[in-house]
């Protein structure tokens, strides 16, 4: 089994002849010119000759990325199968199917099985959000994304179908508009909360390693920037679970590459990150 790091919230697994990836947004900018990557992705469109399966957390656009599919040459997206839960309006999965992707509709927390020891369950969550569970080649892997998952009653449903977990991937800063210009101080209130969440989530799932995700983005818009200004950072959550938790962070970088279960070097990847945070954490917002 094999993790390998795309950006954002989108990774593969891979393992025997399955490689799933998950919410490849590569490259755009996001909600009308607002939001943007941190980084640059290595994984390109040509790179989807060899994937056999997507899945979409959700609608939004740092996730579902209409403009990166439809790049993807048509030979290629015929042999792809793309992912997504059940919903009314259906409008993920025809969007797909009109870009002749083949489709399968996941039903809310069933099991569905890809290949030998590789298996997969969706669960929704409150109003468009999922999260998705895989046990693969004997490690359990769930992926909360967006799902804010913050208390029991949330946790409940979910940890019955998980039990404790090998590796816990979740969102690590806020992904919203967190106050005005002057109102700082709600937004590193805002931060620590979501900090505390992941903190929760830990304690609740136990999980082995913990890779912080889904917040490699900034906001990029004139109107919107000031908002970086509070944002944790990836090596303040890694230091905030190393402290809080006795679960090992795990911090990959675009393109690097993850067993599962050895000893990763955090040091790399951070010093790559550090540097790409300083641009955007020093930027000065301007009234309009």
């Amino acid at each position: 089994m094999k993790i390998k790091w795309v950006n954002h919230a989108s990774y593969i697994l891979e393992h025997k002849n399955i490689k799933l990836i998950t919410d490849p947004w590569l490259f755009g900018s996001a909600f009308d010119g607002g939001w943007d990557l941190l980084i640059e992705s290595k994984f390109t469109i040509s790179d989807f000759q060899n994937i056999t399966h997507i899945w979409f957390s959700h609608e939004h656009a740092d996730h579902f990325a209409p403009w990166v599919l439809s790049k993807i040459p048509e030979e290629v997206r015929k042999k792809i199968t793309v992912l997504f839960h059940e919903t009314l309006d259906k409008r993920v999965l025809n969007f797909c199917k009109n870009l002749s992707f083949k489709t399968i509709e996941l039903e809310n927390k069933k099991k569905y099985t890809l290949a030998d020891d590789f298996s997969i369950i969706c669960g929704r969550m409150l109003s468009i959000d999922s999260w998705l569970f895989c046990e693969v080649n004997g490690l359990s892997i769930l992926n909360l994304n967006d799902c804010v998952v913050k208390n029991y009653g949330l946790s409940r449903p979910i940890k019955k179908i998980t039990g404790d977990v090998d590796i816990l991937l979740t969102q690590f800063s806020y992904a919203n508009w967190v106050g005005n210009p002057e109102e700082k101080k709600f937004r590193k209130f805002f931060a620590l909360e979501v900090l505390n969440r992941v903190k929760f989530q830990i304690e609740v799932f136990n999980p082995t390693y913990t890779i912080p995700f889904a917040s490699f983005v900034y906001f990029s818009h004139e109107e919107n920037k000031y908002l970086n200004d509070s944002v944790n950072t990836i090596e303040g959550t890694c230091e905030f679970i190393t402290d809080n938790t006795d679960s090992k962070p795990i911090v990959l970088y675009p393109g690097d590459c993850w067993d599962g279960f050895s000893k990763y070097p955090n040091q790399t990847s951070l010093a790559k990150y550090k540097k790409d945070y300083v641009s955007i954490l020093n930027q000065t917002y301007t009234k309009p």
